[in-house]
C-alpha cells in the first residue's frame, strides 16, 4: 500500500505526455549512471583476477575469475603496495605526497580566496574595480601559454621541485575559487558586520568570527570538490615537482612497467579512486545543499 500511494504522489496531477517524458528522462540518466559505473566494476573485477586469468579472458569484457585459477585474488592489492615505485618513492610515499598536496593547494587557496573575494565584494577602494577586472581577464588567458615563463621563473627562483612550489603557485587568490566565493559575500547582509563593529569589533573580527563561518559551507564544498581534481591532478607535479610523485603521477608513470601484470596494475588505479569515492559518498549532501547562506529573520 505504501509503494501504491508513493506511486500516486510521485505521478498525480501529470499527464500522459508528462509521465512519458519523465520516464524518457529517467531511462536517459539511468544510462547515463551505468555508463559511468561500467568502467569501475570492470576494473573492480579485473584488479581481482590471476594474471594468466586475465590475459586469457582479456576479451570477454566481463569475466568473472576463472575457478581453476584459484579464488579472487586479492593479493594483488598487497602487490600494489609493495611493488609500485617511481623515482624512490614507494606507493605510501605517493599517498603522502598526495595528502600534502592536496593540503597545500586546497587549504591555501582556499582560505586566500574567501580573504580577496571578501575584501573585493564588501569593501569601497579606489583599485577595486580595477583588481577585479584584472582577476577576470587573467582567467581568459590561456594556461599553456604562460607555461615558458613559469618553468623559467621556478627554475630560477629555486622553488622548482621544492615543496615552496605548490605554496607559491597556489596561494594567489584568484580563479574559479575566487569568483564563487565574491558572489557569495556580496549577497551576505552587511548588518552582521556593524552588529560587529557596534559592539566594539574590527574588520579582522568580522572577517573570522563571522564571515567565515556563514561561508563555511561554501568553503567546505569549495574543498571538497577541489580535492577531487587536485587528487586526480598530475600536469603540475609531473613538471614542477617531479622528486614528490603524487599517487596520480606514479600510476600514470609506471604503467609499462605492468604490461605483463595488469591486474595489479588494476589494483593501484582501485586504490587510488578510493579516496575520492569516499569524500564523494560522505559529503554529497553537504555539495547539494550548501549554498542557501540562512540569515537574518525580521
Amino acid at each position: 500500500m505504501k509503494r501504491k500511494t508513493e506511486k500516486r504522489k510521485l505521478f498525480s496531477g501529470k499527464s500522459k505526455s508528462e509521465i512519458i517524458v519523465f520516464g524518457i528522462a529517467f531511462l536517459i540518466f539511468f544510462l547515463w549512471a551505468a555508463s559511468l559505473l561500467y568502467p569501475l566494476v570492470w576494473l573492480l573485477n579485473n584488479s581481482l583476477k590471476h594474471r594468466l586469468d586475465y590475459l586469457r579472458n582479456v576479451s570477454e569484457i566481463l569475466a568473472l575469475p576463472d575457478a581453476k585459477y584459484g579464488p579472487w585474488d586479492f593479493k594483488n592489492y598487497l602487490e600494489a603496495f609493495e611493488g609500485i615505485k617511481h623515482n624512490d618513492t614507494t606507493f605510501i610515499g605517493m599517498i603522502f605526497n598526495s595528502l600534502w598536496y592536496c593540503a597545500i593547494v586546497l587549504g591555501g587557496n582556499v582560505l586566500i580566496s574567501a580573504c580577496t573575494g571578501y575584501v573585493l565584494s564588501k569593501y569601497e577602494f579606489k583599485a577595486r574595480n580595477f583588481i577585479y577586472a584584472t582577476a577576470i581577464v587573467c582567467m581568459t588567458l590561456p594556461i599553456f601559454g604562460t607555461g615558458g615563463a613559469q618553468y623559467t621563473f621556478y627554475h630560477k627562483t629555486g622553488m622548482y621541485d621544492t615543496p615552496l612550489y605548490p605554496i607559491w603557485s597556489m596561494l594567489s587568490g584568484f580563479g574559479m575559487r575566487f569568483m564563487m566565493l565574491y558572489a557569495f559575500f556580496k549577497g551576505v547582509s552587511w548588518d552582521y558586520a556593524e552588529a560587529v563593529l557596534i559592539d566594539g569589533g574590527n574588520d579582522f573580527t568580522v572577517f573570522f568570527k563571522i564571515m567565515l563561518p556563514i561561508a563555511s559551507p561554501m568553503i567546505l564544498t569549495l574543498c571538497i570538490t577541489g580535492f577531487i581534481g587536485v587528487w586526480n591532478s598530475y600536469e603540475a607535479v609531473l613538471l614542477y615537482l617531479p622528486s614528490y610523485p603524487t599517487l596520480a603521477v606514479g600510476i600514470f608513470k609506471v604503467q609499462e612497467q605492468f604490461e605483463s601484470d595488469r591486474p595489479v596494475y588494476f589494483a593501484a588505479l582501485i586504490i587510488s579512486v578510493i579516496p575520492v569515492l569516499a569524500v564523494f559518498i560522505a559529503f554529497s549532501d553537504v555539495i547539494m545543499n550548501n549554498l542557501s547562506i540562512g540569515g537574518l529573520k525580521g
